[in-house]
Order: structure tokens, then sequence, then C-alpha cells
């Protein structure tokens, strides 16, 4: 039952992150860490990696790693700080680290229309993202955030070149620290079959989705999934503080 559930929670966001370029994460890892602490946040990356790598072949014309260079460098320091927090966090910190991240995330989506995509605000995203992504494998809203005025193919082309790369090296950061094993790996291999159906339902369902109520939808579910989250660590460390 256990796997089941992984699958359809893994179907669902490759769905999600398929139609509009990020989301796997989003939808998934809250619940996930609810089933298997475990699967937050190595496998959900290789999740988010193999959805990320069908998007960008998909949408390849739209692709400008140009854009992407200073947000892919400034991963690079937020990476190494997420890994620091990862050695001594544990993993009900982890819970609420996980769940304000999404919450900030659909904060900011609804606060903030438009961003333009200055060096300021890529490099700012960049880092942020590999943080996030590192630690709770929620590393896409900071970078959607940056492309949320762009074009479908554009948005999700580029998206998806970026947690590409970023999740390759946030997974090599989590290997060298001891939390992702070949254990993880075998589940990754394993729920790659409902990553591809969703990508592949994804595909389908894209040009019949009326953008008009899919952010409004997917922002709703995002909020519970955070609160979820949030929730979870935070009943775990009420003994900590006296609670």
């Amino acid at each position: 039952m256990q796997m089941l559930g992984i699958a359809v929670l893994v179907f669902l966001g490759a769905v999600v992150q398929g139609t509009i370029g990020f989301g796997l994460a989003i939808v998934a890892a809250p619940f996930l860490i609810l089933i298997h602490p475990e699967l937050v946040p190595g496998p959900v990356l290789f999740f988010g990696m193999a959805s990320a790598a069908f998007n960008v072949w998909a949408n390849r014309v739209g692709l400008a790693f140009h854009e992407l260079t200073l947000a892919l460098v400034a991963r690079v320091p937020g990476t190494l700080l997420a890994m620091v927090v990862l050695v001594v966090a544990s993993p009900s910190v982890l819970s609420v680290l996980l769940g304000m991240s999404v919450l900030t995330a659909v904060l900011l989506s609804v606060r903030t229309p438009y961003v333009e995509r200055t060096s300021c605000v890529m490099f700012t995203a960049g880092f942020m993202s590999g943080f996030m992504g590192t630690t709770t494998a929620i590393g896409g809203p900071p970078i959607a955030l940056a492309y949320q005025s762009a074009t479908g193919p554009e948005a999700r082309a580029n998206l998806g070149g970026y947690l590409l790369i970023g999740m390759v090296a946030s997974l090599f950061a989590l290997a060298l620290i001891g939390r992702f094993t070949a254990e993880h790996l075998t589940i990754s291999l394993i729920m790659l079959v409902p990553v591809m159906l969703g990508v592949y339902l994804a595909r389908i369902l894209t040009p019949m989705i009326n953008p008009a109520w899919l952010r409004p939808a997917l922002l709703v579910l995002c909020s519970i999934s955070g609160v979820v989250a949030l929730l979870k660590g935070g009943l775990e460390l009420l003994p900590w503080f006296g609670g």
C-alpha cells in the first residue's frame, strides 16, 4: 500500500510538472515525508530530475541556457549551505522547513504577478533554489517566479533545464553526505514508471488545460500540502519546547 501511495503521488506530481514546468516536489514531497521521511529529499529530487529531462526534450526549442548561467552559479553556495543544514537537522526540522518553503512559494506566487529577469533576480533565485532544493527537494518555486511571465514552452524548457542541472548537483551533494544511497536509488528507479506515465499524460492534457483555473487550483493544493508538512514537523517538535 505504501508503494502504491508513493506511485500515485509521484504520478500526480509528474503530471503537474509536465504541464507547467515545475511542481512535482511541491505536490508530492509534503505527503511522501509522511509515508516515509527517507524519500525526502533524495528520491524526490531524482523523480523531479527525470521529469525535468522529459520536459526539456519536449520543449527544447525554447531553451536559453545563457539566461540560466548566473542562476546555476548561484546554486552552488546555496547547495553548500544546505549540506551543512542536512548534517545537523532532524527529520522534524526538515518537515517544518519543507512546509515553510511551500507556503512561502505560494505567498510569493500570489503577491508577485511579474518579475523582471535581472542579474540580481537570477542570482537570488538560483541561491534560494539550491538551498531549498537540496534540503527539501522543493527548488522550483524561486526559478518559476522568475519565469512566470514567459510563454508556456519557454517557461517549461528553461525551468526544466535549470532543474535538471541543479538536481544532478544536489543529488551529488546528498550522496557525499550519505543522504542518497543505493537503497534510495533503487526505489527511485522503480518509481520512474509512474513518472514517465505522468509526463506522458501531461503532454496530452497541456493543450486542453485552461491556465485561468490551473494556477489557482495548484496554489490551493500547494497550500494544503505545505500546512500538512508544517503541522507534522511542528507537532513532533513540541516536546522539545515543553509542549
